[in-house]
C-alpha cells in the first residue's frame, strides 16, 4: 500500500530542495544529493506496522516512486531552465539520452535515501523501545 502522506511531503521536500541546491555552482551533484534526502525523509516517515522485511520493501516501493515522480519534475524545472536561458536549440535527440541518465540517477538515490531513512527509524524505534 502507497502512503500519500509520505510521497507528497517526499516529492515537495525534495522539488524544494532541488530547485534551492540547483542554483549553486555544483547544481548536478547537489541535485542527487536532494533526491538523497527526499528518499530518506520519504522511508523515515513510512507508518506501516510490519515486519522489518515489509517495511524494507514499502521504503524501496516509496523511493522508486519518488524518484520516477520528483525526477520528472526535475526533468521539466530543468528543461524550461533551459529553454528561459536561451538553450532550446540542444533541446533535440541528444537531450533524451542525458534525460534517461537523469532520471535514473534520481531514481537510484531516491531509492538509496528511503532505505537509509528506513535504517535511522528502525534504529530510532530501537533507541526509544530501549
Amino acid at each position: 500500500m502507497v502512503e500519500r502522506r509520505s510521497l507528497i511531503i517526499g516529492i515537495a521536500f525534495t522539488i524544494s530542495a532541488y530547485f534551492i541546491l540547483s542554483l549553486s555552482e555544483d547544481g548536478g551533484v547537489n541535485a542527487v544529493i536532494a533526491f538523497l534526502l527526499g528518499g530518506v525523509v520519504v522511508g523515515f516517515i513510512i507508518e506501516e506496522k510490519l515486519n522489518y522485511a515489509a517495511k524494507m520493501k514499502y521504503s524501496l516501493t516509496h523511493g522508486i516512486i519518488l524518484g520516477i515522480i520528483a525526477g520528472v519534475i526535475s526533468i521539466v524545472i530543468l528543461i524550461i531552465q533551459l529553454v528561459l536561458v536561451g538553450l532550446a536549440s540542444i533541446l533535440g535527440t541528444s537531450i533524451i539520452i542525458s534525460v534517461l541518465i537523469l532520471l535514473a540517477y534520481d531514481i537510484i538515490a531516491a531509492l538509496v535515501g528511503a532505505v537509509i531513512g528506513n535504517f535511522i527509524k528502525a534504529e530510532y524505534r530501537r533507541n526509544i523501545e530501549a
